[in-house]
């Protein structure tokens, strides 16, 4: 993961850190959310527990929905080029809360335009849930 600071004024140097992790296995989603679409059910599969560090990042606004479309365990606002960051080591800060494995997603995107979504989950272990 690398993340940077930057203001728009080349007078004021940016700054960047980078924090490499290292996990028995990674969970990795590279989708396109069509436009204008509601629960659009994305097959991703992680336990909460073995989370070592997460990245979600999408082009356009997005809703994420984990587990169900009717009572769902979290529901994550997504922007558009923001990354969603979960490292316990570095950004503590628990997108998904519940801490309930995940066994599907459910995104909205209420924009005519399609988005990409990608997400990045590196577990200690894998067990399917």
């Amino acid at each position: 993961m690398r993340f940077a600071a930057e203001n728009g004024d080349s007078s004021t140097p940016s700054i960047s850190a980078h924090k490499s992790r290292t996990s028995g296995a990674m969970v990795s989603v590279d989708c396109i959310v069509d436009g204008t679409v509601t629960d659009q059910r994305i097959w991703a599969v992680w336990p909460h527990a073995n989370i070592v560090s997460l990245m979600i990042l999408a082009d356009g606004n997005l809703t994420i929905k984990t587990n169900s479309t009717s009572v769902p365990d979290d529901t994550l606002a997504v922007l558009a080029n923001e990354p969603v960051v979960y490292d316990p080591a570095w950004h503590p800060t628990d997108p998904i809360p519940a801490a309930a494995n995940v066994a599907s997603l459910y995104v909205t995107n209420a924009a005519a335009t399609a988005v990409s979504l990608r997400i990045r989950v590196l577990c200690d272990s894998y067990v399917p849930v």
